[in-house]
């Protein structure tokens, strides 16, 4: 994938990106889904080879901070989306385990963020 474009240009595609991932996460289209997360890890390292010392100014550097919002706003819904998933595939997993089996999620490293929006319950 090549990128040309500016700042502006970059979060904008990363904007469509994201919200291309999450009409696949809604669809369960695990292509969709792939294809997103690839093209979110090459823009992310496109925006990072950008020089950051060099931002504009004035209305542009208000628009690349409210992309920016819109981006981290969207984040946070793909990751409950994320979530949500998880959750419907372990109950699955436990139905078609039968009434006698239960199998938890395996233990993953966890992340901050992880930790954040799961955190651990303790059962008695």
């Amino acid at each position: 994938m090549s990128f040309d474009g500016d700042l502006r240009g970059l979060l904008g595609q990363l904007e469509m990106s994201l919200a291309r991932k999450r009409e696949a996460l809604v669809k369960l289209d695990l292509y969709g889904m792939a294809q997103g997360t690839r093209e979110q890890f090459e823009l992310l390292q496109e925006i990072r080879k950008r020089n950051m010392a060099e931002l504009p100014s004035g209305a542009d550097r208000a628009e690349i901070k409210a992309a920016a919002k819109r981006i981290l706003a969207a984040t946070r819904l793909q990751a409950a989306l994320l979530a949500r998933g998880r959750g419907k595939l372990r109950m699955l997993a436990n139905m078609l385990a039968g009434p006698g089996n239960f199998y938890p999620m395996p233990r993953l490293q966890a992340s901050p963020a992880a930790v954040l929006l799961h955190p651990r319950t303790r059962e008695g």
